[in-house]
C-alpha cells in the first residue's frame, strides 16, 4: 500500500513539473489546429455546391459505389462529437496533459468530404463547422486548465475560483 502511495505522488509530481516552453507549445498547437480547421472549412465552403463524383468516368463511379447516405453521415458526426467531447471532458477532469495529435483534426474535417460526396454539403456545412468549433473550444479549455494547474500562479487563480 505504501509503495502505491509513493508511486501515485511521483505521478502527480511529474504532472506538475512541466516547463513553460511545453505549455507555450501546447497553446500554439491549439491555435494551429484552429487555423487549419478554419482553412479546410473555408475550402469546403467554396466548393460546397460542386458535385465531386461528376467528373469521374461511369465505370469508376460504379467501382466506388453509391455515396454514403446523408443520415448515416449525420449520425457519425453526432456520435463522433459526443464521444470526443466526453473524452476531452474526462481528460480535463483527470488533469492529464492535452495530447498533441493530428488525427482528431482529420476526423473533424473528413465529414466535409463525406457530405460533399453525398451532395449534401450545403445543407450540412454548418453542422460540421459547429461540431468542429465546439470540440476545438473544449480542447482550448483543456489546454487552459492544464496550464493553470501546472503553473504556481495558476494554482492560486484556480483556488480563487
Amino acid at each position: 500500500m505504501r509503495g502505491h502511495i509513493i508511486a501515485k505522488s511521483r505521478v502527480q509530481a511529474h504532472k506538475v513539473s512541466v516547463n513553460t516552453n511545453d505549455l507555450a507549445q501546447l497553446c500554439r498547437r491549439g491555435l494551429l489546429d484552429l487555423l487549419l480547421f478554419l482553412t479546410v472549412s473555408a475550402a469546403f465552403f467554396c466548393i460546397r455546391n460542386v458535385d465531386l463524383l461528376a467528373p469521374l468516368a461511369e465505370n469508376v463511379r460504379q467501382i466506388l459505389g453509391p455515396p454514403p447516405p446523408v443520415a448515416l453521415v449525420s449520425l457519425a458526426v453526432g456520435g463522433y462529437t459526443l464521444t470526443a467531447a466526453l473524452l476531452i471532458i474526462g481528460r480535463i477532469v483527470d488533469g492529464v496533459r492535452p495530447p498533441c495529435k493530428w488525427l482528431p483534426l482529420f476526423y473533424r474535417t473528413v465529414f466535409y468530404f463525406f457530405f460533399a460526396v453525398a451532395n449534401a454539403l450545403p445543407q450540412n456545412f454548418m453542422a460540421v463547422l459547429v461540431a468542429g468549433l465546439f470540440l476545438l473550444s473544449l480542447e482550448q479549455v483543456h489546454i487552459w486548465t492544464f496550464c493553470l494547474k501546472t503553473q504556481p500562479e495558476g494554482k492560486s487563480l484556480l483556488g480563487k475560483l
